[in-house]
């Protein structure tokens, strides 16, 4: 069998990569090894930095950042749970007026509208989850509500025994409906065509009517409650569904008939994070476990405590890759363009960290961040994230502390990308046009064009498409894809921004 090697720059190699992780954590020596692999100049070639930062500046206690998403503007949303007085610069919410927060901020990081909703609960049994926008910049947002309290939302309360609840709002943050759940919603997204999927409690997930949140289609899968916090959905090119359960991931179509499951036999101290899907529509996941054996795919792993990294086929599900690059906690892993991938999570002395690497696993750069709960790709090199921090930290430069020396987590979001935030108008070689932009179906090249094949790239910062240009034929047919942004990018790496806008 073939392999490719796990390198990290000024390291031995870890174990091969064969094609075929805070609760308790783990040091291993290698930990100081990869903290002076982070430092090493080749490992800080094209690193993001964190940008537009915004954290929780008041209040005594916890509070914490779940779920985020970003709009076609730029637009970064985020929602969480807090006990105590909440700011973000912007609006003061007193603890007593609801334990859910919801907050949306431009990309300079200045707070554009937040709201709070629930109940005046203090002890983390409200809570924003998940957080999806829609190709209109409508909001939908998801959690948990405690079954024996009433949580109003903007005036509109649900009945006593709801355990969770999906919202739908405006771009301007105006409740549109809200609807209650038998159990806790954990995650939703939002398909092409603008219907969201959620996954709730334990063993179902539904399709729901944009209009007014009623359930138009279910499926169950059933799943582990150790870690549903990470238990999320993604949805392809094709509006296919892939949801986490934690002890399996399976991908149902539109109508959510399942099409297959890939099963995850582990341990009772092994937990699951969040799953994504690349370019090519093939599923990233991760596992942690302390000791025992997991298998997956009929491959017994037993050498833990560590963190793994592992692929399926997104047309089958059937295991592509699983390989541990050391007793790190891997929290979300992105496939990124030219088979580069990003991870988050927690690496050297358990310290949150994103490190890229190459299609050959080489670590190409790393960069210091916070606990990242969320996090969602917006470009190339570019993301919006969201978690907490429960010490003093300083991310490049700037340091942020805990309001009033809290020992606790305190909520914290932003933006973590090469350049500047979002989609960057790179060079266009003094010469390179684009038209027309927006576009409904077509658009056309012209100027010095360079022959090859160009890749059409959405905000996930996947390749949406692929088409082949000369010099003489400029013209993409553009009109299979949805409504919002895109970057079409040469072999060079040359690219351009336009519109769909049907």
């Amino acid at each position: 069998m073939n392999t490719v090697s796990t390198v990290f720059p000024g390291l031995p190699n870890f174990r091969s990569f064969a094609p075929n992780t805070h609760s308790m954590r783990a040091f291993s020596p290698l930990s100081l090894l990869f903290a002076l692999a982070l430092n090493s100049p080749s490992s800080q070639a094209q690193t993001p930095t964190n940008q537009s930062v915004v954290h929780n500046t008041r209040g005594t206690t916890t509070s914490v950042v779940n779920g985020v998403a970003a709009d076609a503007d730029g637009n970064m949303i985020i929602t969480g749970w807090r006990t105590d007085t909440l700011d973000f610069g912007g609006t003061v919410h007193p603890q007593g007026t609801g334990a859910i927060f919801l907050a949306k901020f431009d990309a300079q990081g200045n707070e554009l509208w937040s709201k709070v909703s629930g109940s005046a609960d203090q002890n983390g049994n409200h809570k924003g989850m998940s957080v999806a926008v829609d190709g209109n910049g409508n909001i939908y947002n998801a959690g948990w509500v405690f079954a024996v309290e009433i949580a109003t939302f903007d005036g509109t309360s649900l009945p006593l025994g709801s355990a969770g609840y999906v919202a739908k709002y405006s771009s301007s943050g105006t409740l549109l409906w809200v609807k209650d759940f038998a159990g806790g919603v954990n995650a939703i997204a939002v398909d092409g065509s603008g219907n969201p999927f959620i996954n709730y409690g334990d063993a179902t997930i539904q399709k729901l009517d944009p209009a007014n949140g009623s359930s138009v289609a279910s499926a169950t899968g059933g799943g582990d409650l150790q870690n549903v916090g990470y238990h999320n959905i993604a949805i392809d090119a094709n509006n296919n569904v892939f949801a986490q359960w934690g002890n399996k991931i399976t991908k149902h179509n539109n109508d959510l008939v399942e099409q297959w499951n890939t099963p995850l036999v582990k341990p009772t101290f092994c937990e699951s994070f969040r799953i994504s899907l690349d370019g090519a529509g093939n599923v990233w996941a991760t596992f942690y476990a302390l000791f025992g054996t997991v298998t997956l795919g009929g491959t017994d792993y037993s050498t833990f405590p560590n963190g793994y990294i592992y692929s399926l086929d997104g047309n089958t599900g059937s295991v592509l890759s699983c390989a541990s690059p050391g007793a790190y906690k891997i929290k979300k892993v992105i496939g990124g363009d030219a088979g580069s991938l990003y991870a988050f999570g927690d690496f050297a002395f358990n310290d949150p960290y994103l490190v890229k690497y190459d299609a050959s696993l080489t670590a190409l750069s790393s960069v210091l961040t916070f606990d990242t709960k969320d996090v969602m790709s917006i470009g190339p090199d570019c993301f919006v994230l969201g978690g907490a921090h429960d010490a003093t930290i300083t991310l490049d430069g700037t340091t942020y502390g805990r309001p009033n020396g809290s020992p606790q987590e305190n909520a914290m979001a932003g933006y973590l990308c090469t350049g500047t935030v979002g989609f960057e108008e790179p060079a266009n070689d003094g010469g390179l046009i684009l038209f027309p932009n927006p576009t409904t179906d077509r658009i056309t090249l012209s100027g010095r064009v360079r022959g090859g094949t160009w890749h059409v790239i959405g905000t996930d910062g996947a390749i949406v498409l692929s088409v082949a240009v000369t010099p003489s034929n400029g013209s993409v047919d553009v009109s299979g894809l949805a409504n919002g942004i895109y970057l079409l990018r040469d072999r060079e790496g040359r690219s351009l921004r336009f519109v769909v806008a049907h």
